[in-house]
Parts: C-alpha cells; structure tokens; sequence
C-alpha cells in the first residue's frame, strides 16, 4: 500500500482575516488559540503537513474549528490557501499555484468528494441520475447510452435500487442521499475520496450500511481516502493511518492503532477516553 504518496501536502496555511504582526511569524509561537487576540484573525490552518498513500484511508479527528473542513476545502479547491504546496502524481507544479481552470480538471478527473450536509453535495431538485451525470458530463463523457450504463453501475455499487434514479434526494432519507452523494464522488473512478463527516446524524444501523458500501469501494477500486469524521470509532473501524488536530495544527499522528490505544499528546488522551467513556 506505501509507495509513493496520492497526495503530498506541505506547510498549508489558511487564514481567515489580514493577519497582524501579533499572529505572524515567530510572534504567533506565543498564540494559545488559532484566534488572534491583537486583530481577531483566525489562522484555520497553520503549517500543515501530511501525505496520503495509495490505497490508504488516513483519518482526521478533532474537535469543531480545529480545522479539518478547512482542510478538506483546500483539497478540493473549494478554499484558496495563503500558503503551501500540493503535490499530485503526474502534475509537475504546485497544485495550489495553477489556474482555477486546470484546478478544477483535477478535482473532476482525480477527485470525489461526499460532504456532511448532501445539500451541499447534491442539487435537490434534480434526479439522483441528473446528479450522477452532472459529474461524468463534467469529465467529458457525452454519450447518453454510456451515461445510462455508467449511472445504473453507480446505482448498484452503492446498493441502491435503480427504479429510483428518477426520483429527487429531496424525497429520499439522509442515508440515501449518501448513497447518491457516494455514486457522484466515485463516478469518474478518482483516486482519492475526500470524506467530510459521512455518518453524521444518521441512525446506527444506517451508518453501519454506509460504512461498508465505503470500506468495499475503497477496497475493489483501490482509493486513496481522507476521512474527516469526530467518531473515533468511525476513525478506529476504517482508517489506517490517523492525524489528531487542534487550533489549524497536527498535534499527533500515526497508525490508527496506536493513535487510540497509546496517545501522546494530552488532547488526544481526553479524545480516547470521551470514547471509552460512551
């Protein structure tokens, strides 16, 4: 599964405000928040740094505004970054550094990604078919009859049945817009799938179904994951490697195992014992 990275992120800053020289450089090392208390800036993400392996899921755990969506967007190119470099297979240059234009052939051609909120996601008025073939006509697929086979492949991959292609995810339930918001991410076969709290608010019994139509994709099509989720046992039943952050910053990582079962840092300990507690 290690050989060279999917994805290589280095020193990934966001920042939300113009920044002051109270939270800039050597000053900020004296910050105790990710919030500037001089200009009231907030640094979303400061210096981040990891790498995603082909055929890996590599969770991200932490608490609300540590950072993990604002990593997530910076992925997708959803966010423009203040700083920092990504490195894909095949492309020469800085990720973050080309044109929207070309940002957004990648997303189309290498990435999917299934957010917390399928609005988000997904155009609710539009068929769960219209929502799947919204992504494979963006990659340049134009033939109907392959879009009609594509689409019923999708349907089936993620166990939902295709009489229901024509009907909007306004009517469906949260699991079932999931399952159509999984469709539409894996529909141009990517090699890295961007998972934005999946699971959240859903019944336990839906999860579980969810969980193992992700765990048999990323395993029969070979993905490369990023799984955001605050369930450490989400993080424990599908990641491989696990990154722990706080206040924009990775405070700890390594193998899920040993993430959960030995923590380091004080923060992660609270984490793995809030779990145990449950």
């Amino acid at each position: 599964m290690r050989s060279d990275p999917a994805l290589s992120l280095k020193n990934l800053t966001v920042c939300y405000g113009g920044g002051c020289e109270a939270c800039r450089g050597e000053m900020a090392k004296g910050m105790k928040k990710n919030r500037c208390p001089v200009c009231g800036s907030i640094w979303a993400l400061r210096e981040v740094s990891l790498s995603l392996f082909s055929g890996e899921i590599l969770g991200v755990v932490g608490e609300s505004g540590s950072g993990k969506s604002s990593l997530l967007k910076c992925l997708y190119f959803d966010e423009i970054p203040l700083g920092g470099q990504l490195t894909l297979p095949d492309i020469a240059e800085n990720a973050f550094s080309l044109s929207r234009q070309a940002q957004r052939r990648i997303r189309n051609a290498h990435m999917g990604m299934v957010h917390q909120n399928p609005m988000l996601g997904l155009r609710m008025d539009y068929s769960a078919a219209a929502n799947i073939a919204e992504n494979l006509i963006a990659a340049n697929c134009r033939n109907v009859r392959l879009l009609q086979d594509r689409i019923d492949e999708l349907l089936d991959i993620v166990e939902m049945s295709s009489y229901r292609r024509r009907e909007t995810p306004r009517h469906f339930s949260g699991g079932m817009q999931q399952r159509v918001q999984i469709a539409k991410a894996i529909a141009n076969r990517p090699d890295i799938l961007l998972l934005d709290e999946v699971t959240t608010g859903l019944d336990l019994s839906v999860q579980a179904k969810i969980l193992d139509v992700l765990k048999k994709i990323i395993r029969d099509f070979n993905i490369s994951a990023v799984l955001v989720s605050h369930d450490l046992a989400v993080i424990r039943m599908l990641a491989h490697r696990t990154v722990v952050m706080l206040d924009g910053k990775i405070i700890e990582q390594g193998l899920t195992d040993q993430v959960l079962e030995d923590p380091q840092h004080f923060y992660t300990q609270q984490l793995v014992h809030s779990l145990l507690c449950i």
